[in-house]
């Protein structure tokens, strides 16, 4: 977006009065306030845009506005001989046809309005021409006014300069592109990882529910295949009967299991929740299972059922791999973990098991609690070192009474 060029009217004092046009000679703000200081008053002109004439009501131009128009590299306008205030009053009454409230509002609209009156008939052509030749008018007028420029250069310079823009800006988004790509990317292959876990369970999962339903069909062929006599035997047999209601059960839970797991699947991928592994305890044997299994990898949530079994070695293995987090019951029971990896409990994060070896979390509560866990870990760090510097400091002071 093209910052708006403007023309701005001001007369210094204890009370200023500021007037603001836009290169159209339209009224953008008038106002009269006491100054605090000249940042305020830059900051009220560049509210609306940049300055490319700074104009005052009288013929001396007072000191304060020569440096505000060097600070903004703006034109100098005044009038050539000294202006009468009911005459200034005239000129804001027919431009604006508005009476000002005070004389400080008046005087700096008057001198806005002499400027632009001044330079009215070269602004209207370069204006013109400009959207002619489809370019920034505001730039280009600008040119005209502060460079001396002849309308055609000033067109040629700002087309230039678009281009240049629209190249440079191009290229950034390119760059911004190419990042938002990549995030992407590694967003899908998480997911895609996920995916893969996931469907290798279900996978094994439906394999086992075809060898039960295998199996329910041979006992029923059986049944249907037997003589009245060795039937009525079968019917009376009352563990014939369980065994078949059993494997019934067990496949209706299978078909459960089945329609959760796919669930859970279709809210991983929405980002509403997180997979979780779960391992039974912290040994190194149980680490290198669940390893082989699934894979520990960087940024996994593990949910770890009895924390109390713990081996550093399964620690240094799951802090080697960058796990995220460790989900525990309680907090009590994390010993010695909380020095090496960062622990949440069970209940803050909303965690449930949805089938053997895996879990999931809720992925707000989870990042609440990690920033917590964070925080905590790096408080714990730096007890300890502080608890490590007192011995330091005990042990110094009893070598230097032996010595």
């Amino acid at each position: 977006m093209i910052t708006q060029r403007l023309i701005v009217g001001v007369d210094p004092g204890i009370t200023t009065g500021l007037a603001i046009l836009n290169l159209d000679g339209e009224l953008l703000e008038i106002a009269s306030f006491r100054c605090k200081d000249e940042k305020d008053l830059r900051n009220r002109i560049l509210k609306h845009g940049k300055p490319v004439v700074l104009a005052c009501d009288v013929s001396n131009i007072p000191k304060k506005v020569k440096k505000l128009a060097s600070e903004f590299k703006a034109l100098l306008f005044s009038p050539e001989v000294e202006i009468p205030s009911f005459k200034k009053r005239r000129i804001v009454s027919e431009f604006a046809g508005i009476t000002m409230k005070n004389q400080h509002e008046n005087d700096a609209l008057a001198a806005a309005i002499l400027a632009y009156k001044h330079y009215r008939t070269i602004l209207e052509e370069a204006g013109k021409k400009a959207d002619e030749s489809r370019v920034a008018r505001d730039i280009v007028r600008e040119y005209v006014l502060k460079e001396g420029m002849a309308i055609s250069d000033a067109i040629s310079k700002a087309r230039g300069e678009d281009e240049e823009k629209v190249e440079k800006v191009g290229k950034e988004r390119v760059r911004e592109n190419k990042e938002i790509i990549l995030s992407l990317r590694r967003k899908v292959e998480k997911l895609e990882k996920t995916k893969n876990l996931l469907e290798r369970y279900i996978s094994s999962l439906e394999d086992e529910l075809r060898r039960y339903k295998l199996y329910i069909k041979k006992l029923e062929k059986k049944v249907r295949n037997s003589k009245p006599s060795v039937l009525h035997k079968i019917c009376d047999d009352s563990e014939t009967r369980k065994e078949l209601e059993n494997e019934k059960k067990l496949r209706r839970k299978l078909e459960e299991e089945r329609k959760v797991l796919i669930e859970i699947l279709n809210d991983i991928v929405s980002g509403k929740v997180k997979p979780v592994k779960i391992l039974e305890n912290l040994s190194r044997k149980e680490v290198k299972k669940l390893k082989d299994m699934y894979g520990i990898v960087k940024n996994d949530i593990i949910y770890v059922k009895d924390p109390s079994i713990v081996t550093q070695v399964a620690l240094q293995t799951l802090k080697e791999s960058g796990i995220a987090c460790l989900i525990i019951d309680d907090d009590s029971a994390a010993g010695e973990l909380t020095d090496e990896v960062r622990t949440v409990l069970a209940r803050d994060v909303g965690f449930r098991k949805v089938s053997g070896r895996l879990g999931v979390v809720d992925v707000l509560k989870l990042e609440r609690n990690l920033k917590k866990s964070k925080r905590d870990l790096e408080k714990r760090k730096i007890k300890n070192l502080i608890k490590e510097f007192n011995i330091y400091k005990s042990e110094r002071k009893i070598w230097k009474s032996f010595s």
